[in-house]
């Protein structure tokens, strides 16, 4: 019988306990009514029952199918209309029908505001008693901006916009990330040929595009982070609660990207080293890749398979039978971490870590470039675990009250003269002032203390943001990133340390919104891709990341520098004090979730490089020029005459060094020997080394003017000279010669031979970088600088020149 006292509801999985409680409450408040939940199993019927949302009911599917037909009625794609409607059939039970989550909220906001006393509802006829559809992207649109309109300024909401709208393109990004998705990498060979689900080495997104499509790249750990946080940062995922639980609806994803990770652990070391890099690369790759690892096995669930170097540390490891990776057990005591390079070494007393310390910051040249905290940041874990945080800080905090000191005194004494104190470690506004906080911050967080001149350290990283996009000659993407994650570490900083000073932080940045938010605007069109990813290089991605080879360097996005172009964008609303507004909605989460199931095993190509050969008819599309004083460069007449045409290139002493550089056709590291090739005439010079000619990360030859003739040597490093060849030849000027290297490829020994007129001067294995700490040669030649120092003046001819690689080995 019918029960006038008690309403029946049935509920569907797609309906939140909170929003449950929540109708209930209404409809027991206007109409009376006890409620009562049917268990969703149940098939008996109550009269006069209300199916909110996907039930087993048959008064849902009816209610979906006339929604359906309502949406498909406006013509549109997949996802253009969203709806909602509330129905009643002939035996008086009611259906609350959304099409998906968009709608979710709006049915039950009008079924609760206009329905819940059940009046309505017993009066209306058979059918639809309520119904509405709408465009779903100008409902998305307007929602996700309606919280910044309501708390900026017309101006900064405008600003913040176009910035949006024009530099970041959320659906494309995210099919993009979608691309790079490798769900099976095989490296015995044997995986298909048994059966295997899941490959020897899992699954893992790739760095770039061209490490995806080409010989010479695995996917990488710190990559698939990356990515895997941009996906649930679009809020693509969203609808998930996040990445881990959305690629759980890609069958296997989860147990592939556990694999990869753990696949890569050193039992010895409790390092996780790329098979593709070896273990003697750089302790920022190193530490890095460490930290990433262990970030993803916690967020997967999982745990490393033998103690991390971490846990060595800081003594949480224990002399357990540690599982082998296939499957095997050994009983084995875990000592300490074993030293893999000079920083491991340091941790071994208060007194040693100090002076490598001092040593990595450079002491008080840190009041000029304050970026060597990279290094050390890199290492940040390894620090706290060995417990020399807080001396750590208070070296720190030294050295910015040492520099405030003195910038304050001179200023003081003479304010037009001097600049205003940073409130940091350096003393010179400009990008590596603000990196310098960035890679420092973790400390300060991690220690819990506060900076120690928080109002001038964001007056000088304001100054930056507003740098016009031509200063800084050829930065990179993590200087965009940067100067905005520094504003938003001293804000975040202040918060907790200065909440006093939070109103005048916050009207800083606002005051200078709109024009900061226009200066980054054009910093980023100078990375920005044509299929919405960002590339680290101006225009391509970069071919090495901390040493190691990643990418061939296409003009293409990057996952390093789309993490950084994700940060950007988050630091922006977060540095003026608003929610986020969202890249993507559920729709795009749900193409990508297809687009990953979908993937297959990639098939790589071999890269076919062409040699880049330039005659100076006219000045080469693939020639830039940074040129700081008065000097130029031009298509000349040959100086020894004959009609030739070639390239002229003056530099005169100024404040920065003067650069011509040529971009090759992307040599690939699976090629033997790359080349370069040219013939140069040298007018004038003086006694500095007045030319540096860069292979790009490769190798860096230089030529000086001593004693009247031309002096050749190489130089492991722009620096110092720690490490230098000699060649035992001297040149005369108002002469050409042909110079020749090869650079023969090799992961750990390089080796180089320099020829002048065909003729082998030496060999060398002083390839750049070689003085560094756990040295790791570059496999990526992909342009040459001519590079002039400051001092240099000097007047150089260049003909023929020529970008090749052969495939030779070194044998």
């Amino acid at each position: 019988e019918e029960d006038q006292t008690h309403q029946a509801i049935v509920v569907g999985d797609d309906v939140e306990s909170g929003a449950l409680k929540t109708i209930t409450d209404a409809i027991e408040a206007a109409s009376g009514k006890t409620t009562f939940i049917v268990d969703k199993a149940t098939l008996f019927a109550y009269d006069n029952e209300i199916a909110i949302g996907t039930t087993s009911r048959p008064i849902s599917g009816a209610a979906a199918d006339i929604l359906a037909d309502m949406i498909d009625s406006k013509g549109g794609a997949l996802y253009d209309y969203s709806g909602y409607l509330i129905y009643k059939n002939a035996d008086g039970n009611v259906a609350v029908c959304w099409s998906d989550v968009s709608s979710r909220e709006l049915a039950l906001d009008k079924f609760i505001s206009d329905y819940s006393d059940l009046s309505a509802i017993d009066s209306a006829a058979e059918g639809v008693v309520f119904s509405y559809v709408f465009d779903l992207s100008e409902y998305l649109y307007r929602e996700k901006w309606k919280e910044i309109e309501e708390q900026a300024s017309p101006e900064v909401t405008a600003a913040l916009k176009h910035l949006a709208n024009n530099y970041y393109d959320g659906p494309a990004t995210v099919d993009w990330i979608a691309s790079l998705w490798e769900p099976y990498f095989c490296a015995c060979g044997e995986c298909a040929e048994q059966g295997r689900e899941i490959a020897c080495y899992g699954g893992a997104f790739y760095y770039a595009n061209s490490a995806r499509d080409y010989e010479g790249f695995w996917p990488d750990i710190e990559s698939t982070g990356f990515l895997l946080n941009g996906l649930a940062f679009t809020g693509a995922f969203e609808k998930y609660g996040g990445w881990v639980n959305a690629i759980k609806e890609v069958p296997g994803m989860t147990e592939s990207l556990i694999k990869f990770v753990q696949s890569l652990q050193d039992r010895s070391s409790g390092y996780f080293y790329h098979p593709q890099w070896g273990s003697d690369i750089s302790p920022e790759r190193r530490g890095r890749d460490l930290n990433r690892a262990i970030q993803l096995l916690n967020a997967l669930g999982a745990k490393p398979l033998y103690p991390t170097a971490i846990d060595r540390l800081n003594g949480t490891a224990t002399a357990t039978a540690l599982t082998r990776p296939l499957g095997q057990s050994t009983a084995s005591a875990v000592s300490a971490v074993r030293p893999v390079s000079a920083f491991e070494e340091s941790l071994e007393s208060e007194e040693t870590y100090m002076e490598w310390l001092r040593g990595i910051t450079k002491g008080d040249d840190m009041f000029k470039n304050s970026s060597g905290a990279h290094t050390l940041d890199s290492v940040r874990t390894q620090i706290v675990a060995a417990g020399y945080l807080e001396i750590t800080l208070d070296y720190l905090d030294e050295m910015a009250e040492k520099n405030y000191t003195l910038m304050k005194a001179a200023y003081d004494a003479d304010p037009e003269n001097n600049p205003k104190p940073t409130g940091l470690w350096q003393n010179t506004v400009d990008y590596n002032l603000v990196w310098g906080l960035i890679k420092l911050s973790g400390f300060y967080s991690a220690g819990d203390r506060p900076y120690k001149y928080p109002v001038e350290a964001l007056e000088s990283c304001v100054k930056v943001v507003m740098f016009d996009p031509s200063i800084g000659g050829n930065y990179h993407m993590n200087d965009v990133m940067n100067q905005w994650g520094a504003c938003e570490r001293v804000l975040t900083n202040a918060k907790t340390h200065y909440p006093e000073l939070l109103d005048e932080l916050y009207t800083i940045a606002h005051e200078n919104a709109v024009e900061m938010i226009k200066q980054t605007e054009g910093k980023l069109a100078k990375f920005i891709q044509d299929d919405g990813s960002y590339g680290y290089c101006m225009g391509t991605s970069s071919p090495t990341t901390q040493g190691v080879p990643v990418s061939l360097g296409f003009p293409e996005g990057d996952s390093n520098a789309n993490e950084m172009a994700k940060n950007t964008y988050g630091y922006i609303f977060t540095v003026l004090g608003l929610p986020t507004v969202k890249m993507c909605d559920w729709r795009d989460g749900e193409r990508v979730l297809e687009a990953l199931r979908e993937a297959t095993t990639v098939v790589k190509q071999h890269w076919e490089s062409e040699p880049t050969v330039h005659e100076f008819d006219e000045l080469p599309s693939q020639l830039t020029t940074d040129i700081s004083g008065a000097g130029y460069v031009e298509i000349a007449d040959d100086p020894e005459g004959g009609g030739n045409t070639v390239l002229k290139y003056v530099t005169k002493p100024a404040s920065y060094g003067d650069a011509v550089t040529f971009k090759a056709e992307t040599m690939s590291p699976s090629d033997g020997c790359f080349v370069f090739d040219a013939d140069i005439y040298v007018e004038s010079a003086n006694r500095a080394p007045f030319l540096q000619i860069k292979m790009e990360a490769l190798y860096m030859f230089e030529l000086l003017y001593n004693d009247g003739v031309i002096k050749l040597r190489d130089n492991a490093t722009t620096q110092n000279a720690d490490n230098i060849t000699n060649f035992d030849t001297e040149l005369d000027l108002n002469t050409w010669f042909n110079l020749r290297i090869e650079y023969y490829v090799d992961s750990v020994n390089p080796l180089i031979k320099v020829y002048v007129d065909g003729e082998l001067i030496g060999e060398s294995e002083n390839y750049f970088g070689s003085q560094k700490e756990s040295p790791v040669p570059a496999t990526q030649y992909t342009k040459v600088t001519f590079f002039a120092p400051k001092a240099a003046d000097a007047t150089v001819y260049i003909d023929d020149a020529c970008f090749a690689s052969e495939g030779q080995t070194l044998e």
